[in-house]
Protein backbone atom coordinates (compact mmCIF):
# COMPACT_ATOMS: atom_id res chain seq x y z
CA UNK A 1 0.00 0.00 0.00
CA UNK A 2 1.21 3.51 -0.43
CA UNK A 3 2.15 5.40 1.96
CA UNK A 4 -0.09 8.57 2.04
CA UNK A 5 2.67 11.16 2.57
CA UNK A 6 4.95 10.45 -0.22
CA UNK A 7 2.17 9.33 -2.66
CA UNK A 8 -0.82 10.99 -4.73
CA UNK A 9 -4.25 10.38 -3.21
CA UNK A 10 -5.55 7.04 -5.64
CA UNK A 11 -7.71 7.81 -8.44
CA UNK A 12 -10.50 5.32 -9.34
CA UNK A 13 -13.94 6.14 -11.20
CA UNK A 14 -16.02 7.48 -8.50
CA UNK A 15 -13.32 8.28 -5.72
CA UNK A 16 -13.80 11.79 -4.51
CA UNK A 17 -10.47 12.74 -3.25
CA UNK A 18 -10.69 15.98 -2.30
CA UNK A 19 -12.61 14.45 0.73
CA UNK A 20 -9.04 13.23 1.67
CA UNK A 21 -8.15 17.19 2.06
CA UNK A 22 -11.69 18.04 3.95
CA UNK A 23 -11.07 15.67 6.39
CA UNK A 24 -7.27 16.72 6.92
CA UNK A 25 -8.58 20.74 7.30
CA UNK A 26 -12.05 18.63 10.28
CA UNK A 27 -9.79 16.55 11.91
CA UNK A 28 -6.85 19.17 13.19
CA UNK A 29 -9.52 21.72 13.93
CA UNK A 30 -10.66 19.10 16.60
CA UNK A 31 -7.25 18.63 17.23
CA UNK A 32 -6.25 22.69 18.06
CA UNK A 33 -9.55 22.60 19.36
CA UNK A 34 -8.45 19.78 22.12
CA UNK A 35 -4.74 21.68 22.52
CA UNK A 36 -5.60 24.75 23.79
CA UNK A 37 -9.18 24.35 25.45
CA UNK A 38 -8.13 24.09 28.24
CA UNK A 39 -5.53 27.39 28.58
CA UNK A 40 -6.78 29.92 30.91
CA UNK A 41 -5.98 32.40 28.77
CA UNK A 42 -6.97 30.89 25.93
CA UNK A 43 -10.06 33.45 25.71
CA UNK A 44 -7.76 36.27 25.59
CA UNK A 45 -6.20 35.85 22.22
CA UNK A 46 -7.27 36.29 18.51
CA UNK A 47 -5.56 33.01 17.87
CA UNK A 48 -7.06 31.09 20.87
CA UNK A 49 -10.89 32.14 20.02
CA UNK A 50 -10.22 31.54 16.29
CA UNK A 51 -9.22 27.52 17.72
CA UNK A 52 -11.85 27.76 20.32
CA UNK A 53 -14.42 27.53 17.45
CA UNK A 54 -12.58 24.18 16.21
CA UNK A 55 -15.14 21.89 17.58
CA UNK A 56 -16.98 22.22 14.79
CA UNK A 57 -14.48 20.02 12.75
CA UNK A 58 -17.00 17.20 13.90
CA UNK A 59 -19.69 18.83 11.61
CA UNK A 60 -17.43 18.84 8.60
CA UNK A 61 -16.75 15.37 9.04
CA UNK A 62 -20.63 14.44 9.42
CA UNK A 63 -21.32 15.24 5.79
CA UNK A 64 -18.12 13.62 4.25
CA UNK A 65 -19.70 10.68 6.23
CA UNK A 66 -22.79 11.07 4.18
CA UNK A 67 -21.44 11.42 0.75
CA UNK A 68 -18.57 8.39 1.48
CA UNK A 69 -21.32 5.76 3.04
CA UNK A 70 -23.90 6.69 0.39
CA UNK A 71 -21.34 5.96 -1.99
CA UNK A 72 -20.24 2.70 -0.31
CA UNK A 73 -24.25 2.18 -0.76
CA UNK A 74 -23.96 2.19 -4.46
CA UNK A 75 -21.27 -0.01 -4.93
CA UNK A 76 -22.20 -4.10 -5.45
CA UNK A 77 -19.85 -5.52 -2.88
CA UNK A 78 -22.32 -3.89 -0.12
CA UNK A 79 -25.30 -5.55 -1.79
CA UNK A 80 -27.30 -6.45 1.13
CA UNK A 81 -27.74 -4.92 4.57
CA UNK A 82 -25.51 -7.68 5.82
CA UNK A 83 -22.69 -7.30 3.73
CA UNK A 84 -22.54 -3.52 4.21
CA UNK A 85 -22.66 -4.06 8.04
CA UNK A 86 -20.33 -6.41 7.74
CA UNK A 87 -17.74 -3.98 5.89
CA UNK A 88 -18.60 -0.85 8.15
CA UNK A 89 -17.88 -2.91 10.96
CA UNK A 90 -14.59 -4.23 10.19
CA UNK A 91 -13.62 -0.81 9.48
CA UNK A 92 -14.99 0.95 12.15
CA UNK A 93 -15.16 -1.00 15.31
CA UNK A 94 -11.92 -2.68 15.74
CA UNK A 95 -9.68 0.73 15.56
CA UNK A 96 -12.64 1.88 17.95
CA UNK A 97 -11.55 -0.69 20.48
CA UNK A 98 -7.80 -0.55 19.47
CA UNK A 99 -8.18 3.42 20.89
CA UNK A 100 -10.13 2.23 24.04
CA UNK A 101 -7.32 -0.11 25.18
CA UNK A 102 -4.45 2.97 24.11
CA UNK A 103 -6.67 5.79 26.13
CA UNK A 104 -6.57 3.41 29.18
CA UNK A 105 -3.29 2.70 28.80
CA UNK A 106 -2.23 6.58 28.27
CA UNK A 107 -4.03 6.98 31.95
CA UNK A 108 -2.77 4.21 33.62
CA UNK A 109 0.87 5.65 32.43
CA UNK A 110 0.68 9.20 33.09
CA UNK A 111 -1.47 8.95 36.11
CA UNK A 112 1.30 9.24 38.61
CA UNK A 113 2.52 12.85 36.85
CA UNK A 114 -1.01 14.39 36.35
CA UNK A 115 -2.42 14.40 39.32
CA UNK A 116 -5.19 12.37 38.66
CA UNK A 117 -7.10 9.01 39.90
CA UNK A 118 -8.85 6.22 38.18
CA UNK A 119 -11.93 6.71 39.19
CA UNK A 120 -13.50 7.95 36.08
CA UNK A 121 -12.46 4.56 34.42
CA UNK A 122 -13.52 2.48 36.88
CA UNK A 123 -17.19 1.80 35.67
CA UNK A 124 -19.71 -0.66 35.96
CA UNK A 125 -20.24 -3.51 33.91
CA UNK A 126 -23.89 -1.31 31.75
CA UNK A 127 -21.34 1.61 31.47
CA UNK A 128 -18.93 -0.96 29.48
CA UNK A 129 -21.72 -2.10 27.83
CA UNK A 130 -23.02 1.00 26.45
CA UNK A 131 -19.34 1.91 25.81
CA UNK A 132 -18.70 -1.29 23.87
CA UNK A 133 -21.87 -1.16 21.73
CA UNK A 134 -21.62 3.18 20.82
CA UNK A 135 -24.68 3.71 22.42
CA UNK A 136 -23.39 5.67 25.47
CA UNK A 137 -25.15 8.79 24.11
CA UNK A 138 -28.59 7.31 26.05
CA UNK A 139 -27.10 7.21 29.26
CA UNK A 140 -24.96 9.16 31.58
CA UNK A 141 -21.91 7.94 30.36
CA UNK A 142 -21.05 9.82 26.87
CA UNK A 143 -18.36 11.19 27.22
CA UNK A 144 -16.36 8.53 29.29
CA UNK A 145 -12.76 7.26 28.11
CA UNK A 146 -12.56 9.75 25.62
CA UNK A 147 -14.70 12.56 24.51
CA UNK A 148 -14.62 12.20 21.11
CA UNK A 149 -16.99 8.99 20.59
CA UNK A 150 -20.04 10.70 20.98
CA UNK A 151 -20.15 11.48 17.20
CA UNK A 152 -19.22 7.71 16.11
CA UNK A 153 -22.54 6.47 18.20
CA UNK A 154 -24.75 8.71 15.70
CA UNK A 155 -22.22 7.36 13.02
CA UNK A 156 -23.24 3.92 14.29
CA UNK A 157 -26.88 4.73 13.78
CA UNK A 158 -26.57 6.43 10.30
CA UNK A 159 -24.78 3.17 9.36
CA UNK A 160 -27.98 0.83 10.43
CA UNK A 161 -30.71 3.11 8.88
CA UNK A 162 -28.54 3.20 5.11
CA UNK A 163 -28.38 -0.61 5.63
CA UNK A 164 -32.16 -0.62 5.91
CA UNK A 165 -32.61 1.33 3.09
CA UNK A 166 -30.74 -1.36 0.86
CA UNK A 167 -33.93 -3.32 1.44
CA UNK A 168 -35.05 -1.12 -0.86
CA UNK A 169 -33.61 -2.68 -4.35
CA UNK A 170 -34.59 -0.07 -6.97
CA UNK A 171 -31.93 2.87 -6.77
CA UNK A 172 -34.63 5.88 -7.50
CA UNK A 173 -37.15 4.67 -4.39
CA UNK A 174 -34.19 4.40 -1.91
CA UNK A 175 -33.21 7.69 -3.26
CA UNK A 176 -36.93 8.73 -2.56
CA UNK A 177 -36.74 7.11 1.15
CA UNK A 178 -34.04 8.95 1.96
CA UNK A 179 -35.25 12.08 1.16
CA UNK A 180 -37.86 11.51 2.77
CA UNK A 181 -36.20 10.34 5.83
CA UNK A 182 -34.34 13.86 5.66
CA UNK A 183 -37.86 15.81 5.23
CA UNK A 184 -39.06 13.95 8.33
CA UNK A 185 -35.95 14.51 10.28
CA UNK A 186 -36.30 18.21 9.40
CA UNK A 187 -39.68 18.25 10.66
CA UNK A 188 -38.89 16.47 14.09
CA UNK A 189 -35.82 19.04 14.47
CA UNK A 190 -38.26 21.85 13.53
CA UNK A 191 -41.21 20.94 16.03
CA UNK A 192 -38.80 19.90 19.04
CA UNK A 193 -39.50 16.05 18.58
CA UNK A 194 -36.29 14.64 19.55
CA UNK A 195 -34.67 12.14 21.64
CA UNK A 196 -31.44 12.37 23.07
CA UNK A 197 -29.09 10.40 21.60
CA UNK A 198 -31.20 9.61 18.54
CA UNK A 199 -29.85 9.98 14.95
CA UNK A 200 -32.68 12.76 14.02
CA UNK A 201 -30.48 15.00 16.12
CA UNK A 202 -27.50 15.04 13.02
CA UNK A 203 -29.35 13.21 10.61
CA UNK A 204 -29.94 16.46 8.65
CA UNK A 205 -25.82 16.98 8.43
CA UNK A 206 -25.27 13.62 7.33
CA UNK A 207 -27.94 13.94 4.48
CA UNK A 208 -26.34 17.07 3.08
CA UNK A 209 -23.22 14.33 1.79
CA UNK A 210 -26.02 12.29 0.49
CA UNK A 211 -27.76 14.86 -1.57
CA UNK A 212 -24.35 16.12 -3.08
CA UNK A 213 -23.60 12.45 -3.59
CA UNK A 214 -26.65 11.82 -5.16
CA UNK A 215 -26.63 15.16 -7.13
CA UNK A 216 -22.46 14.60 -8.24
CA UNK A 217 -22.38 10.23 -8.70
CA UNK A 218 -26.10 9.12 -9.55
CA UNK A 219 -27.91 11.33 -12.89
CA UNK A 220 -30.86 9.55 -12.55
CA UNK A 221 -31.15 10.45 -9.16
CA UNK A 222 -29.50 13.86 -8.87
CA UNK A 223 -33.24 15.32 -8.20
CA UNK A 224 -33.66 13.71 -5.29
CA UNK A 225 -30.04 14.96 -4.02
CA UNK A 226 -31.13 18.35 -4.69
CA UNK A 227 -34.52 18.22 -3.05
CA UNK A 228 -32.02 16.98 0.05
CA UNK A 229 -30.30 19.48 -0.19
CA UNK A 230 -32.75 22.04 -0.34
CA UNK A 231 -34.44 20.95 2.37
CA UNK A 232 -31.32 21.36 4.66
CA UNK A 233 -30.94 24.65 3.33
CA UNK A 234 -34.23 25.50 4.44
CA UNK A 235 -33.41 24.31 7.94
CA UNK A 236 -30.32 26.63 7.82
CA UNK A 237 -32.58 29.66 6.98
CA UNK A 238 -34.56 28.50 9.79
CA UNK A 239 -32.34 28.93 12.17
CA UNK A 240 -30.08 26.28 12.14
CA UNK A 241 -26.90 26.74 15.09
CA UNK A 242 -23.55 27.30 13.47
CA UNK A 243 -22.41 23.67 13.59
CA UNK A 244 -25.21 22.85 10.80
CA UNK A 245 -24.24 26.18 9.11
CA UNK A 246 -20.74 24.59 9.25
CA UNK A 247 -22.49 21.00 7.24
CA UNK A 248 -24.24 23.15 4.59
CA UNK A 249 -20.78 24.75 3.81
CA UNK A 250 -18.63 21.22 3.51
CA UNK A 251 -21.27 20.08 1.53
CA UNK A 252 -21.53 23.28 -0.95
CA UNK A 253 -17.62 22.81 -0.85
CA UNK A 254 -18.03 19.64 -1.96
CA UNK A 255 -20.07 20.22 -4.73
CA UNK A 256 -17.48 22.88 -5.62
CA UNK A 257 -14.09 20.95 -5.23
CA UNK A 258 -15.63 18.02 -7.21
CA UNK A 259 -14.77 20.13 -10.08
CA UNK A 260 -11.41 20.58 -9.28
CA UNK A 261 -10.52 17.34 -7.59
CA UNK A 262 -8.30 16.04 -10.32
CA UNK A 263 -6.09 19.04 -10.16
CA UNK A 264 -6.23 19.43 -6.11
CA UNK A 265 -5.25 15.69 -5.65
CA UNK A 266 -2.53 16.16 -7.75
CA UNK A 267 -1.22 19.21 -5.95
CA UNK A 268 2.12 18.61 -4.10
CA UNK A 269 1.61 21.75 -2.16
CA UNK A 270 -1.79 20.04 -0.24
CA UNK A 271 0.18 16.69 -0.14
CA UNK A 272 0.65 16.63 3.73
CA UNK A 273 -3.52 17.79 4.14
CA UNK A 274 -4.24 14.94 1.92
CA UNK A 275 -1.93 12.44 4.46
CA UNK A 276 -3.28 13.93 7.69
CA UNK A 277 -6.82 13.57 5.72
CA UNK A 278 -5.68 9.39 5.28
CA UNK A 279 -5.33 9.05 9.05
CA UNK A 280 -7.93 11.57 10.42
CA UNK A 281 -9.51 8.68 11.77
CA UNK A 282 -6.67 7.24 13.59
CA UNK A 283 -6.22 11.33 14.21
CA UNK A 284 -9.97 11.20 15.86
CA UNK A 285 -9.84 8.41 18.03
CA UNK A 286 -6.18 8.88 19.92
CA UNK A 287 -5.70 12.45 19.80
CA UNK A 288 -7.12 13.51 23.28
CA UNK A 289 -5.37 11.31 25.25
CA UNK A 290 -1.95 12.75 23.78
CA UNK A 291 -2.52 16.26 22.44
CA UNK A 292 -5.04 17.21 25.63
CA UNK A 293 -2.02 16.22 28.30
CA UNK A 294 0.61 17.85 26.25
CA UNK A 295 -1.36 21.01 26.97
CA UNK A 296 -1.58 20.68 30.62
CA UNK A 297 2.18 20.26 30.47
CA UNK A 298 2.71 22.87 29.01
CA UNK A 299 0.24 25.32 30.81
CA UNK A 300 2.12 24.34 34.06
CA UNK A 301 5.09 25.87 32.54
CA UNK A 302 3.06 28.92 31.20
CA UNK A 303 3.65 28.27 27.37
CA UNK A 304 1.26 30.59 25.16
CA UNK A 305 -1.64 29.38 23.49
CA UNK A 306 0.25 29.12 19.91
CA UNK A 307 3.11 26.40 21.49
CA UNK A 308 0.41 24.12 22.97
CA UNK A 309 -1.54 24.82 19.81
CA UNK A 310 1.51 23.68 17.47
CA UNK A 311 2.91 20.74 20.16
CA UNK A 312 -0.72 19.37 20.58
CA UNK A 313 -0.70 18.86 16.54
CA UNK A 314 2.47 17.62 16.49
CA UNK A 315 2.26 14.78 18.91
CA UNK A 316 -1.27 14.07 17.82
CA UNK A 317 -0.41 13.36 14.21
CA UNK A 318 2.89 11.59 15.56
CA UNK A 319 0.84 9.15 17.97
CA UNK A 320 -2.20 8.79 15.19
CA UNK A 321 0.33 7.60 12.60
CA UNK A 322 1.80 5.38 15.01
CA UNK A 323 -1.84 3.91 15.25
CA UNK A 324 -2.80 3.89 11.70
CA UNK A 325 0.00 2.24 11.20
CA UNK A 326 0.01 -0.56 14.07
CA UNK A 327 -4.13 -0.72 14.11
CA UNK A 328 -6.17 0.66 11.73
CA UNK A 329 -4.23 -0.48 8.54
CA UNK A 330 -5.14 -3.56 9.09
CA UNK A 331 -8.90 -3.00 9.19
CA UNK A 332 -9.11 -0.80 5.71
CA UNK A 333 -12.01 -1.77 3.17
CA UNK A 334 -10.25 -2.60 -0.29
CA UNK A 335 -11.46 -2.26 -3.63
CA UNK A 336 -10.00 -3.23 -7.07
CA UNK A 337 -9.65 -2.04 -10.31
CA UNK A 338 -7.94 0.98 -9.19
CA UNK A 339 -5.96 3.41 -11.21
CA UNK A 340 -2.76 5.80 -9.29
CA UNK A 341 -3.18 9.53 -10.87
CA UNK A 342 0.50 9.50 -12.29
CA UNK A 343 -0.36 6.04 -13.99
CA UNK A 344 -3.71 8.06 -15.33
CA UNK A 345 -2.18 11.11 -16.76
CA UNK A 346 0.04 8.84 -19.10
CA UNK A 347 -2.32 6.44 -19.90
CA UNK A 348 -1.30 3.53 -18.23
CA UNK A 349 -3.87 1.77 -16.03
CA UNK A 350 -2.64 0.07 -12.81
CA UNK A 351 -5.77 -2.62 -12.45
CA UNK A 352 -6.10 -4.22 -8.83
CA UNK A 353 -4.39 -1.33 -7.16
CA UNK A 354 -6.08 -1.34 -3.61
CA UNK A 355 -7.00 1.63 -2.07
CA UNK A 356 -8.55 2.69 1.31
CA UNK A 357 -12.15 3.60 1.92
CA UNK A 358 -13.84 5.75 4.36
Amino acid sequence: MPHPATEPPVRTPDRFRSLDALRGIAALSVVLFHSVDTHPLVQQTVLGRVLMNGWTGVFLFFPISGYCICAAMHRAENASPGRFLRRRWKRIYPPYLGSIVFCLAAALVTLPFNRGHMSDWTLNVPAWLSILTLTQVFTPNVGKINPVYWSLCYEEQFYLLMALALLVKIPSRRAGLLTAITAAAALCTALGWTVPGLFVDYWLEFALGIGVYLWLREPEDRWWGAAILVICALRVADGWPLSSMVSLGAALAMLVLARADDRLAASRVLRPLFAVGFISYSLYLVHVPVSGRMANILIRLNAPVWICAVAGVAIGVATAMLFYGAVERHFLVHRRGTVPTEAARSGIAAVGSPTHTS
